[in-house]
């Protein structure tokens, strides 16, 4: 647990500058990393509240990049809260979105996640889920 506090603990200072630096705003893409980190100490609806519409935002300003990742950790945060249905949506969202750009398929959904994946036309999924107890 000591792990996800200490992560917790740098996000916040990374989100506060220190006295006398110039605060430029917030990071591209930092709320994604916020809710990660609470999701991993069990915060689950400060997770969800953390990351809403950040990858909406993200994909406004071309950065599909981390827009397909911010969709993929609310997928997760949706997932630990059981409800499947739209993390699959958030999930098979990411995965247009990467590949459209080129990018893998699966290469941004966290392990956990990819039961939920859902097969489509061009075939069944890449490889089997991994067991979140591994």
């Amino acid at each position: 647990m000591g792990e996800p506090l200490a992560a917790l603990g740098e996000l916040d200072a990374a989100r506060h500058p220190a006295p006398g630096v110039v605060d430029d705003g917030p990071r591209t893409g930092m709320q994604a990393k916020v809710g990660l980190a609470l999701r991993r100490i069990g915060r689950l609806q400060q997770a969800r509240v953390a990351i809403a519409g950040e990858a909406d935002r993200l994909l406004e300003q071309d950065n599909p990049r981390l827009g397909s990742a911010a969709l993929s950790e609310e997928a997760a945060i949706l997932t630990e809260l059981g409800e499947t249905a739209p993390a699959r949506e958030k999930l098979e969202r990411a995965i247009a979105i990467l590949e459209k750009r080129g990018g893998g398929a699966c290469c941004c959904a966290p392990t956990h996640i990819l039961p939920i994946w859902t097969p489509r036309a061009d075939g069944p999924m890449p490889h089997a889920p991994i067991s979140r107890s591994s």
